[in-house]
């Protein structure tokens, strides 16, 4: 009885059959006669394609919880955020060979996003030094370099250049996907369960509203008006919102009033109070609060020092007082 022990070692990240080895023996008479084997032994060798490279999203290779970004502040100037994605680079069936990826195997991955507002983008942030590309709207991540370098970019994603005054959210989904192409041809596959991989990762960024306190100026320089006897003067309060926000104005008041004189406010006569507030509902970022006074005849009695604070609101909801108020002191 004799052994034939035959060692067979693909090579690497190679899954080329080594075929059908047919095996037939021939016995010998010590005498001399020999004779074949009738029935010949048979092996079919076949290598099995296993995937070696994949990037996992979240802490599971398979789908996480939604990642919840923020609550984030809305801005008075653009921001960008980090989305906070995990993204590993992993060999999902054990292989250890690693870098760089298999000619027979593809990774691709790709963003999808909704809400995204005008002027923002999804983007790469500074720490990520890789060849990753993406299209600013989202779509397929391309050029990067393996497994490794695709996780780096996931890790880095950010949303960029999200517009001073936007307040929503903004949601999307990252995908990747990871196949070993090499099963088809005169190949057989041992275990076709070993070829794919795919992962996915949900994510929501919510921008949340804020509001500025607004300035109020007069059109007084140095803050005092003297009327003359038998004439008139205006004083006009000029409210406005803090740049780079979509705030509005929605109230000046008035406060300092002489209750015993009459003002004309915005064109509405007023007497009688000492203080007022002119509301607005145009939803404009500067609103002017227009004062007309004029002394009764032959009297000097003054018209108070009138101060004016004003309110402004985000057009979801929250308001802010202004810090600083405009008075001007009235004299007759």
């Amino acid at each position: 009885s004799e052994d034939v022990t035959i060692v067979m070692t693909p090579a690497e990240d190679s899954d080329l059959d080594f075929g059908t080895i047919v095996a037939n023996a021939t016995a010998a008479d010590p005498s001399g006669p020999t004779a074949p084997s009738t029935v010949p032994a048979q092996v079919i060798v076949s290598t099995d394609a296993i995937l070696d490279d994949s990037v996992q999203l979240g802490a599971t290779d398979g789908v996480d919880a939604t990642v919840v970004v923020g609550p984030v502040s809305e801005s008075n100037s653009a921001q960008d955020v980090s989305l906070g994605i995990s993204a590993t680079a992993i060999s999902p069936e054990g292989q250890t060979d690693g870098a760089p990826i298999d000619a027979s195997e593809t990774l691709s991955a790709s963003v999808t996003l909704n809400g995204l507002p005008a002027g923002a983008s999804i983007a790469f942030g500074a720490a990520y030094t890789g060849s990753a590309t993406i299209p600013a709207t989202g779509g397929a991540i391309t050029g990067f370099a393996d497994a490794a370098d695709l996780a780096a970019a996931i890790a880095s994603l950010e949303i960029q250049n999200i517009p001073a005054g936007f307040d929503g959210t903004i949601t999307g989904t990252i995908s990747t996907s990871a196949t070993d192409t090499a099963t088809g041809g005169v190949d057989v596959e041992c275990d076709p369960n070993n070829n794919d991989d795919s992962d996915s990762q949900a994510f929501t960024l919510t921008i949340t509203p804020g509001v500025e306190p607004p300035t109020v100026t007069s059109n007084i320089v140095g803050g005092e008006l003297c009327i003359d006897e038998d004439g008139s003067g205006t004083v006009i309060f000029t409210a406005t919102v803090a740049p780079g926000t979509d705030d509005v104005i929605t109230q000046v008041q008035l406060t300092g009033l002489v209750a015993s004189q009459t003002y004309v406010i915005n064109g509405t006569t007023v007497s009688g109070v000492t203080s007022y507030n002119v509301d607005f509902t145009d939803g404009d970022p500067s609103e002017d609060v227009t004062i007309v006074m004029t002394p009764a005849e032959d009297s000097d009695l003054d018209f108070g020092t009138i101060v004016a604070n004003a309110t402004a609101a985000d057009p979801s909801g929250p308001t802010a007082p202004s810090t600083v108020p405009a008075q001007v002191i009235v004299s007759t």
